[in-house]
């Protein structure tokens, strides 16, 4: 699972169709408050791991990890999903798809990838 969204760099560079997937999920909170989860984004898909045009790290609770891993993984796992994790994947990124985290200009927020779409 990845997204595709257009995104401007901090040097003004545009990138219609950057491609954004989680590359570090450190969200296990289990001798702290905190994890992280921490999504690439590359120019497209096609050069996916070669140039980090992007970065968006997101600081994730205990009690949201909790709900992620309870909303995840039902018993038995649907059919059609192959692990665990891509069901914990497809939770992280319905996570961080609902955050408000950036400014919309209009003196409220919007999520960072509010218009990306699923690929």
């Amino acid at each position: 699972m990845a997204w595709i969204m257009n995104y401007t760099d901090s040097y003004g560079d545009n990138w219609p169709n950057s491609y954004w997937v989680i590359t570090q999920c450190n969200s296990y909170p289990r001798y702290s408050e905190t994890g992280s989860i921490i999504f690439y984004g590359y120019p497209d898909e096609a050069r996916k791991g070669k140039r980090i045009i992007g970065q968006k790290e997101y600081v994730i609770s205990k009690s949201d990890y909790e709900t992620l891993v309870k909303s995840a993984i039902p018993n038995p796992l649907p059919d059609g999903v192959a692990t665990v994790e891509d069901l914990l994947l497809a939770g992280i990124y319905y996570w961080a798809k609902n955050r408000l985290d950036v400014s919309d200009n209009n003196g409220g927020f919007t999520s960072f990838f509010d218009q990306a779409t699923q690929v």
